[in-house]
């Protein structure tokens, strides 16, 4: 497979690609990122602190969450999407100040294209 940098990618892109490709395949970047998504998200909620505060009969999502944190670790790929707040063309240039807008909007087509790819490419569900 062609590096980044030699399809003419920029050498900011070509560094996280790298990265991602990295972190989403191999078992020891899958549990990197586990061990991170599993701080992050205890970090940020009183209900998934830890095993010994998490509740005794959670509901449906929460009992989602729970088996998401323990179980990122095994997830067959990690996708990660990112993107670039950018204006869009018919904001005119003296317009633009600071950053970008987000545009949500392209970000379902954008997975569900790349899913499709993965599917083509036999990277199903197994």
């Amino acid at each position: 497979m062609e590096s980044p940098e030699r399809r003419g990618a920029s050498p900011f892109w070509a560094k996280y690609s790298a990265l991602a490709v990295r972190a989403g395949s191999e078992p020891t970047g899958k549990k990197w990122f586990a061990d991170r998504y599993k701080q992050a998200i205890e970090k940020r909620s009183r209900s998934t602190g830890g095993a010994s505060r998490r509740k005794e009969n959670p509901g449906r999502q929460l009992k989602a969450l729970y088996y998401q944190i323990d179980h990122m670790h095994e997830v067959p790929y990690l996708l990660f999407v990112c993107g670039k707040c950018d204006w869009p063309f018919k904001v005119p240039e003296h317009e633009r100040i600071g950053e970008g807008p987000p545009n949500y909007g392209a970000v379902y087509p954008c997975v569900q294209n790349i899913l499709l790819a993965c599917r083509a490419l036999g990277l199903e569900r197994p």
